[in-house]
């Protein structure tokens, strides 16, 4: 039993995609082994997991240009996951954040609401835009992170989460304190 997928060129040019599908049968009556298989053209599907690579490529760019990193929180607010670049100047990697909810990040205070203003946020599963948080390293220096983030929804209509987008708006913050 087994798949194999090839290509094939026709006599203008045209190239598709195929899916062979095979499995081993006995004949009975004869005693002859036999193949039964089925092939399709998967042509299409090809081109749409090609053009799905292309478009996350084309995101994660996007992504890596307008935050310093993005995140993804589970059902229970825990971080699951980040990605990009590294907040180490703030004294949390990214890393660092896996099992944690925001709340519970160390040396790291919202600025301008309570941390009870933003649980309702996500208890609603609403977006936000411009959480602005303050965290202090290890040694001290103080770092602010602007967050935004989107509720996740799985294909039954569930929530599954939040994703999004962090920022380190230090250099604009302390401009803005000058």
């Amino acid at each position: 039993e087994g798949t194999l997928e090839f290509e094939i060129v026709g006599l203008k040019g045209g190239r598709r995609w195929l899916e062979t599908r095979a499995v081993p049968l006995r004949d009975d009556v004869s005693a002859k082994q036999l193949v039964l298989g089925i092939t399709r053209d998967v042509t299409e599907r090809r081109r749409a997991v090609a053009a799905l690579r292309e478009s996350e490529a084309r995101f994660r760019a996007l992504t890596e240009l307008s935050s310093d990193w993005y995140w993804e929180q589970d059902a229970e607010l825990r971080f699951v996951g980040t990605a990009g670049s590294s907040d180490e100047r703030g004294g949390i990697t990214p890393e660092a954040h896996v099992g944690l909810r925001r709340w519970e990040l160390p040396r790291t205070e919202l600025v301008g609401q309570s941390w009870d203003e933003h649980r309702r946020v996500l208890e609603a599963r609403l977006p936000f835009e411009d959480l602005l948080l303050r965290r202090a390293s290890a040694q001290g220096e103080v770092r602010y992170v602007s967050v935004a983030g989107r509720p996740m929804f799985d294909a039954a209509g569930a929530f599954a989460g939040y994703h999004g987008i962090a920022k380190d708006v230090t250099a604009r913050i302390a401009s803005e304190l000058a």
